[in-house]
Parts: C-alpha cells; sequence; structure tokens
C-alpha cells in the first residue's frame, strides 16, 4: 500500500488491516468540500478550491455537498437558482481543470419536504476529477447511495480493474448527449467550438461515416470519382423503379387515376439545389432547443 501510495503521488493514507482474506480498507487522501451553505459567502469556497488547484499538477479527485448546481435542471420544485451562483461554480470547476465524474442511481442527491406542494430536490452532491486523474482511473463508477439518517445521499466512487463490474448493480450507461442551451451565455462558448469541432474525434468519424469511398459498377469494377458514382446511383435507381417495357397506353391508364398534388411550379422548387441561405432559413424557424439531432446538437447549436 505505502508504494502504490507513493507511486499516486498522495501525501497520506489510512489503513484497516484485513482479516484473513477477507476485508480491509485503504483510504488515501482526496479533498472533501463543503460549499458554504450562504450563497453570499458560496465565493469563498470556490477561491479555496482554486487555489488547491494552482498548488499542484497531480491527480486529483474532489467530491463532496458543494451546496450549487451547474444548470437549472439540476434542482426540482422551489424558486429559480439565481443565474450568477451557477457560473461562479461552472467558472470555477473550469479554472480548476476538474470534470463531473456522472454517477449511477437517483438523479437528486439532496431534498427539503415531504409531499409534491413542498417537495425541493438538487443535485448538491458530487464527484470531480481532473484529467490526470481520469488518465490513472479510466474505469471508475460513482455510485448514488440510499439515504440514511440525513437529507442528503453518500456518495460512493468504485475504482473497477478492465472488464470488471461495479460491485452495486449494474453500470450505468453513458447518457445521450444534449447541447444545453445555457452553454451559448457563455461568451467563450462559439470560440471553443469553432476551435474544437473540426478537430473533433467525433466529427471526425461522422464526417468518414457519411463520406461515400467508392460504387461498383454493373460490371463489378471499383469507381471512385464522382461523376462516375453518380452516373451508377443513377442507373441503379433508374433500373430499380423502371418497369419492363410498358405501352403508352397503359402508363395513360395508370397515371388517368392519379390525382395529381405536384404542380409544375411546385416540382420545380422541389428540384432546386439547396443553398446555403436556404439552410439558415430552415435552422432559423426551428425552436432553439426543441427536437436535437442524433447527436445531442440543437439548432441552437448550429
Amino acid at each position: 500500500m505505502e508504494r502504490i501510495r507513493v507511486q499516486l503521488g498522495f501525501s497520506g493514507m489510512l489503513i484497516w488491516e484485513k482479516e484473513g482474506k477477507s476485508g480491509g480498507l485503504c483510504l488515501y487522501w482526496f479533498t472533501g468540500l463543503y460549499g458554504n451553505p450562504d450563497s453570499s459567502l458560496r465565493t469563498h469556497s470556490w477561491d479555496l478550491l482554486k487555489c488547491l488547484g494552482d498548488c499542484h499538477s497531480l491527480p486529483w479527485l474532489c467530491g463532496g455537498n458543494l451546496n450549487e448546481i451547474l444548470f437549472d435542471f439540476e434542482k426540482s420544485g422551489g424558486g429559480n437558482r439565481a443565474p450568477f451562483l451557477m457560473q461562479n461554480f461552472r467558472e470555477c470547476l473550469n479554472h480548476c481543470g476538474l470534470a463531473d465524474l456522472g454517477y449511477r442511481g437517483p438523479y437528486f442527491t439532496w431534498y427539503r419536504g415531504n409531499n409534491n406542494s413542498n417537495l425541493i430536490q438538487e443535485r448538491l452532491d458530487r464527484m470531480l476529477g481532473n484529467q490526470s486523474w481520469l488518465h490513472l482511473f479510466p474505469n471508475y463508477v460513482v455510485h448514488h447511495l440510499r439515504f440514511r439518517g440525513s437529507d442528503h445521499r453518500p456518495l460512493l466512487v468504485e475504482l473497477l480493474q478492465e472488464h470488471e463490474s461495479p460491485s452495486i448493480g449494474k453500470r450505468r450507461r453513458r447518457g445521450r448527449f444534449y447541447f444545453e442551451e445555457a452553454w451559448a451565455e457563455e461568451p467563450s462558448c462559439g470560440e471553443i467550438i469553432s476551435k474544437h469541432w473540426v478537430a473533433s474525434p467525433k466529427a471526425s468519424a461522422r464526417h468518414a461515416k457519411n463520406r461515400m469511398e467508392g460504387l461498383f459498377n454493373c460490371n463489378e469494377q471499383w469507381c471512385t470519382d464522382e461523376e462516375g458514382m453518380a452516373r451508377i446511383a443513377d442507373n441503379y435507381f433508374q433500373t430499380l423503379f423502371a418497369s419492363s417495357s410498358p405501352s403508352t397506353a397503359d402508363l395513360a391508364r395508370v397515371l388517368d387515376m392519379v390525382e395529381p398534388r405536384v404542380t409544375q411550379d411546385i416540382n420545380a422548387q422541389l428540384e432546386k439545389p439547396f443553398i446555403f441561405a436556404d439552410v439558415k432559413a430552415a435552422v432559423s424557424q426551428m425552436a432553439p432547443s426543441k427536437s436535437p439531432g442524433a447527436d445531442g446538437m440543437s439548432a441552437l447549436f448550429y
């Protein structure tokens, strides 16, 4: 245990010896923080956290009852949280390079009240880690445990070996990503997106996935030039949707039974190529936070 402590760079540890082949616990120091319950003094807690972060570059695990939420949706019931309080918290975590480690279990970690009319719930307790810690412990689960004589849920961080399952239930699946509307209020949001979007592995993967490298023609020859692929696709669908050899009389009888809905003017509009202004107008007409795509990006993002 001492050798591991030195390798991890921790300054201390506390050991409960095992009994036979079972039991035993080794606790290494981490930063446990209690956010000031007075919102007017809470910046003192963030200043302390920033000071600790500036003092080292080691793997860092931090957590506790921080008495603050990051976004509005982390609160249910009661009045709205003042935006500047959440903004101060986000700026502190950004300064320290700390990321929310997620969780498994119920969403809210604190409650007050006992019925729907006065019940308030918030996610005040969380675990945070910097990139060095995440690199050192890539396999972990944060558990939100049951209330035990307190209005706050206890948190448990479980470190796992590769391919190991959590000891408490099944590992929580990563939730679907959504672009949060509150992020757009950050002055640097646009600059960050522009800087990292092209280089993003997800964007690169999406581009690679959507790109057609080539097609086989009817002679089983591989074609990679755009004009050749266009001809192959056109011929394929012409053949697919064309009948063998219909007579003019047969076509006339069928078409006479179909009531036209698309006029020549409408058809001309539909066949026009898309331009940037068309796409911009369509996106601008969408509600900013409604109907995000499969990648979680809403109209506001674009």
